[in-house]
């Protein structure tokens, strides 16, 4: 069950990683260098959010209508994440899903359907005393706004993002999600906005696509694939292409499955191999000396110095002569149903890439 690590206390197998920043939810303290950065709930705020919300609909509405398709509006609707909050229903989860309403409890339909509203963002609390929050020089502003706006350096950076997809888990100092650290190894210098938000020109003028986009064909560009064979040993690297994080980042369960098969003349099964490219999970000892659920190893493409990953299958010997076919799946896995890696509940998969190596 999925509640064997988001309910029991985490550490790392190889050593104990520093103090993290966690949702407003979870308990635990946020970074103080994100203060006034979108952040999960409890979000002070007062007066109608439904109402507040949709005054930046009515007057953004080009906008509107890409959050509207949006995986943030989506949050707390999709129904992969309704069905993994039935098996677990924490305020640690509701914060960010439903940062509008309260964590403590199931949030109100109205709330809920908002998802990560454009308020959640823009406004983040009542600390700004009814100031829009925005990035400086932005394509916009040049626009008078009938509101005052709250322009800050750190918005337009991966700051702004940083409370919601890097945290520690509940009754932890393990990282249950750490793209943000991911995009500080990998030494890229493009924003998460860069990728998730390019300008686009809408009947208003130019501006970051609200969508936040991650298409199938972003997660199909992300890495680049080798395979080669010598006689029976089937050898695959796997690199990241363009990406400021490790390939796949956020959910702890998403990973890359890497599966290869000798085949006779008919295309007949006569060997398989797989092998899981992921945050590999294990039980560990921690310094009380309770038996806990750690972090093993992370063998995932990317991520720290852009690290490559190399996979070798041998086949039986015998089997040389014959043709091995491979693909590479990406998977986003809803919730393991045991501590064996095979055994999961899959919420689908794409093909990444695919081909055969012949004798």
């Amino acid at each position: 069950m999925r509640a064997l690590f988001l309910l029991g206390a985490f550490v790392t197998a190889a050593a104990l990683l520093g103090a993290a920043r966690g949702p407003g939810a979870s308990g635990t303290s946020r970074d103080v260098s994100l203060a006034g950065m979108p952040h999960p709930a409890p979000i002070a705020r007062a007066g109608d959010r439904v109402a507040l919300n949709a005054a930046c609909v009515k007057c953004h509405d080009d906008i509107a209508r890409e959050w509207s398709r949006s995986l943030h509006k989506q949050a707390h609707t999709d129904p992969s994440y309704q069905r993994a909050l039935a098996l677990e229903p924490l305020d640690f989860c509701r914060g960010c899903h439903a940062p509008e309403a309260d964590a403590s409890r199931d949030a109100p339909k109205p709330l809920g359907d908002m998802g990560v509203a454009c308020i959640t963002c823009h406004v983040p609390d009542d600390a700004a005393h009814g100031a829009t929050l925005g990035a400086p020089n932005s394509a916009r502003s040049a626009h008078k706004a009938p509101h005052a706006v709250l322009r800050k350096a750190a918005f337009a950076t991966k700051s702004a993002c940083a409370s919601c997809h890097e945290f520690t888990f509940p009754h932890g100092q393990e990282l249950m999600q750490s793209t943000l650290r991911e995009h500080t190894a990998s030494g890229t210098t493009a924003s998460c906005a860069n990728c998730h938000m390019p300008f686009v020109d809408g009947p208003k003028g130019r501006h970051r696509k609200h969508s936040f986009s991650v298409t199938n064909e972003m997660i199909v560009n992300a890495v680049d694939t080798h395979a080669s064979r010598e006689g029976s040993r089937a050898t695959f690297t796997i690199a990241p292409r363009g990406v400021g994080h490790a390939v796949p980042t956020g959910d702890l369960f998403r990973r890359l499955v890497l599966r290869a098969t000798v085949v006779d003349e008919n295309g007949n099964a006569l060997e398989a191999k797989r092998r899981y490219l992921t945050r590999h999970w294990s039980n560990v000892r921690s310094p009380g000396g309770a038996v806990i659920r750690g972090l093993s190893r992370d063998d995932r493409p990317g991520g720290s110095e852009n690290r490559t990953a190399s996979v070798a299958f041998q086949f039986a010997e015998s089997l040389r002569s014959k043709t091995i076919r491979w693909q590479l799946h990406y998977e986003k896995v809803e919730h393991p149903r045991s501590e064996s890696e095979d055994d999961v509940v899959s919420g689908g998969k794409l093909l990444l890439s695919e081909g055969q190596l012949a004798p």
